[in-house]
């Protein structure tokens, strides 16, 4: 499988993959945590905690808000740590802007800021 760093197919966004096509970044992570969840292959697993660091970290908060897996899995937690993401996920319009004081993005329509994948406004 292989995917691309960035545009509609980058695999830090949950994207579809190029080849073969279709299967978000996302989607395969969801697969691998079934099979970890799966009390007949690990009956003690109570646990998973999913790292991130750099690019990773930005896929790993943009997982913990838009992965379907944790919801379907009952029996097990879920943790995330994010590492030093260039990026990160809003829920709201708020930014922190010059020395930390608060802020906020345009709310035009299309605004790189006001949607995924920094935004949840249009997550996947």
């Amino acid at each position: 499988m292989s995917w691309t760093n960035g545009d509609e197919t980058s695999w830090k966004d949950g994207g579809d993959s190029v080849s073969p096509a279709g299967i978000s970044s996302f989607t395969v992570v969801d697969e691998i945590l079934a099979g970890l969840a799966d009390k007949q292959h690990f009956p003690d697993l109570t646990r998973i905690t999913l790292i991130g660091h750099s690019a990773g970290g930005q896929f790993i908060q943009r997982y913990a808000v838009a992965g379907a897996a944790p919801a379907k899995l009952p029996g097990v937690s879920f943790h995330y740590v994010t590492a030093n993401p260039s990026s990160y996920l809003y829920f709201t319009p708020d930014r922190p802007v010059g020395q930390g004081l608060p802020g906020s993005c345009p709310e035009s329509a299309g605004s790189p800021a006001s949607s995924w994948p920094a935004s949840t406004r249009t997550a996947k």
